[in-house]
């Protein structure tokens, strides 16, 4: 994924997709997009 002219903090954000990807992986597509969107203030980013 490139991301260009943000400022994004990675390792949150690869914790947070990791968790994403592994409820998707078990069938819970719907807890998946419930999880992203309770943690979507954590990813925040800096537009410059």
């Amino acid at each position: 994924m490139l991301i260009t002219g943000v400022d994004l903090d990675l390792e949150k954000f690869n914790q947070i997709d990791q968790e994403f990807n592994q409820l998707v992986k078990a069938n819970k597509t719907k807890q998946a997009y419930q999880y992203l969107v309770e943690h979507m203030d954590q990813l925040t980013i800096h537009k410059w």
